[in-house]
């Protein structure tokens, strides 16, 4: 964290007994002032354990994703998630403790749908599972 002269460490106050991860409670994260996004972010302590990686609940710790309800396909570091009977589709790679939003490079010029493309799924090492879903850009605008 950084205060007025520089970068200050903060030693955890626990370890959680299911990972041997070390982890800060709310009442030190509090203690410490750290914003409510970096409160968020930390190990669970006092919390409980964090929801599976692949689950809708997992997904609604990132803002922005509340009105995605339904787990379209998902290996625990890249998931594709919607929302139940509309075009509203998301793909997402784990960062850290949330899922990140990995948008689209264009629309295809025939379909107007997003796509991808093939240097950028291969680059970021994409899987097979997800690439069966996605859009090569062929004729992007």
């Amino acid at each position: 964290m950084h205060r007025d002269h520089g970068w200050v460490g903060f030693a955890a106050d626990s370890v959680n007994p299911t990972t041997g991860t070390a982890c800060y409670s709310t009442d030190r994260l509090q203690q410490i002032g750290a914003p409510a996004g970096v409160r968020a972010m930390p190990p669970w302590c006092d919390r409980g354990q964090p929801p599976e990686p692949c689950s809708i609940d997992a997904l609604h710790r990132t803002a922005g994703t509340g009105d995605l309800d339904t787990l379209i396909w998902c290996d625990g570091l890249w998931m594709r998630a919607g929302q139940w009977q509309t075009d509203n589709v998301r793909n997402f790679y784990l960062g850290g403790y949330l899922w990140r939003d990995f948008p689209a490079d264009g629309t295809s010029e025939a379909t107007g749908y997003p796509c991808y493309t093939q240097g950028r799924l291969d680059r970021e090492d994409v899987p097979a599972g997800l690439r069966a879903y996605l859009m090569v850009c062929e004729d992007a605008r």
